[in-house]
């Protein structure tokens, strides 16, 4: 993905914020919400493994971010909510294996489960994705056990398509794809 093809820096739905994070503005609130996050998240998340992190070693994730951003290889976008501005959960757009292959990746903190966050964020995410005419193809990997993370996907209109490798993670997962 070049950089002309990157995520918005602001997507607005009817109850989120969706905005690139902001490292030293929005540090203390994403340790903070890992660090309670972070049993709920291990089994689902293999990133999870390791946390919580530092706060240090946040900002630098944040910061990391932000280059991403800045290059348009990964699009990880800070999800709040639009009433009181609370950070939820993160979410992402990333280029995929091939140009016309979008994947969106997402997570929650728990106390803000079973309220269609998700579902709302992954819509929106999708319509941006849609939106350049090169992809053709919008994925999300679930764990297999995940029932919460699959619920979202199929919400949101994606249809199962098999078990396929996370590339960094090494384990099986479901992937689950919404066509143009």
């Amino acid at each position: 993905m070049s950089p002309e093809h990157t995520v918005p820096s602001r997507i607005e739905t009817e109850r989120l914020v969706l905005r690139r994070w902001e490292p030293e503005k929005d540090v203390d609130s994403y340790h903070a919400l890992l660090v309670t996050s972070a049993e709920h998240l291990r089994p689902w998340m293999p990133w999870a493994r390791d946390e919580p992190l530092t706060r240090a070693e946040h900002l630098d994730w944040l910061r990391q971010c932000v280059r991403w951003a800045a290059e348009g290889t990964k699009g990880y976008l800070a999800m709040h909510s639009r009433d009181d501005g609370r950070l939820l959960g993160s979410v992402g757009l990333h280029p995929a294996r091939e140009v016309e292959i979008r994947e969106i990746g997402y997570w929650l903190a728990p106390q803000h489960q079973g309220r269609g966050y998700v579902t709302e964020a992954v819509e929106a995410l999708t319509r941006v994705a849609f939106e350049d005419p090169r992809v053709r193809r919008v994925e999300i990997l679930t764990m297999p056990e995940n029932a919460a993370a699959i619920a979202v996907a199929r919400r949101a209109g994606f249809r199962h398509r098999g078990i396929t490798h996370d590339t960094h993670a090494e384990v099986p997962m479901d992937l689950w794809i919404l066509e143009a």
